[in-house]
Order: structure tokens, then C-alpha cells, then sequence
């Protein structure tokens, strides 16, 4: 990829590890290259969301947890995060791993604990045929509350807080901030519970918008 000379200066100034500032600069590209979601959309896509309101998150040394099963990233991190009684929280973006020699990004979630730093929940320390070395990962996302979690695995099928067709992408919606994402979720619970209140007069099993 070819990287305008500004913005790897600016990714540079920050301190980032070659890892986080190929990240950084990929979500960036997709980001710009990305169909908006919605017309009134703040962001236009997830990457662009993560670019802005997220940030880099520091793997802890060492690591107490136990990862979960592959391929169920949002599964094990939901999961820690509510059974750990505020100690962790949910965390989800994007990261970037090494698979035989080569970098590879994919969505991911993992949690934090009350100082900032990664927990991983996924994946092992030896994965992927090689080593887990910290400096040739990075992480790049927003830690939600658990309150926002609960809310948001009852309003939709999935364990994604970035991925949400169910609800037109909700975190899209505005400027990112838990007051106003706890508010978008209030709305989304309101206007799903309305559509399942049963009216007097509608017929058996009948549904009406309130």
C-alpha cells in the first residue's frame, strides 16, 4: 500500500509500534474507501469508527486468563467480561496477528482490565504455528461497559457491538460516548418493545406497532 508521506510522519510522532501503525493506516484506507452505512451516519463504516473513537490497547504481562475456544472471540470476551463483576471490560475492534511469517487483520474482541491493558481471550500465546510475540500484534478498538453489553445482546441475535444490521448500525449513528451510545440503546429497546406490544382489539397473536 501506498502510504502518503504525512501520515506515516503523524503515526510515527505518536510512538506507535510497526505493528499498530500498519493498522492504524490499513483501517484508515478502508475507512476512506468504505460505502457509508447510512446517509445521516456520523461514521461512514466500522473502520472509520475504531480510527476515531477507538485506540491502542497494551497487552498485559503475564496473562492469568485461560482463552476460550477459536473463531468465538466475542463469545469468550462477553463472557469474561460479565463473570469477572467489573474487574474486565468488553473490548472490540480490530486486530492484527502473524500467520506463517504474515500479517493478518481480522474483527476482534477481547477484554481490558480497570488499568487500560489487553486481556486476551481468544487467542493463545502460541498460536498460528508461531510464536505470540507482542511486539508483531495490535489491537486497536473501544471498551464498552457492561451495561452497554447486556443492553445490546438483548436487542439483537449476534455477540457484535460493531457489526449491527439488525439495528441499521447503531454505533454509527452519532459521535461516539457511553452517555450517548447508553441513550441510542435506550431508544433501540424502546422502539423493539413497542413493536411487541399487544393492543386491545388486535387479533390472537397479532402484533402491533405502538
Amino acid at each position: 500500500m501506498n502510504w502518503k508521506r504525512s501520515e506515516l510522519k503523524h503515526a510515527r510522532s505518536k510512538n506507535l509500534s510497526e505493528s499498530q501503525l500498519w493498522l492504524k493506516l490499513l483501517l484508515r484506507e478502508l475507512a476512506r474507501k468504505a460505502t457509508p452505512k447510512g446517509d445521516l451516519h456520523y461514521y461512514r463504516s466500522p473502520e472509520d469508527f475504531v480510527v476515531r473513537a477507538g485506540r491502542f490497547f497494551e497487552p498485559r504481562v503475564p496473562r492469568e486468563t485461560t482463552p476460550g475456544p477459536m473463531c468465538q472471540c466475542y463469545l469468550n470476551a462477553s463472557r469474561l467480561a460479565l463473570q469477572s463483576m467489573g474487574e474486565f471490560r468488553y473490548c472490540e475492534g480490530y486486530a492484527m496477528s502473524q500467520y506463517q511469517g504474515r500479517p493478518f487483520v481480522c474483527q476482534h474482541a477481547w477484554c481490558c482490565d480497570g488499568e487500560g491493558r489487553l486481556v486476551e481471550t481468544t487467542w493463545p500465546l502460541q498460536s498460528f504455528g508461531g510464536d505470540y510475540a507482542f511486539d508483531k500484534v495490535a489491537y486497536m478498538g473501544v471498551a464498552f461497559s457492561t451495561e452497554a453489553l447486556l443492553m445490546s445482546m438483548t436487542l439483537k441475535p449476534v455477540f457484535t457491538m460493531l457489526v449491527d444490521e439488525y439495528n441499521g448500525h447503531p454505533l454509527l449513528w452519532h459521535k461516539y460516548g457511553e452517555r450517548s451510545h447508553r441513550e441510542t440503546l435506550f431508544y433501540l429497546a424502546g422502539t423493539q418493545v413497542g413493536k411487541r406490544i399487544m393492543l386491545p382489539g388486535a387479533g390472537k397473536g397479532e402484533e402491533v406497532a405502538a
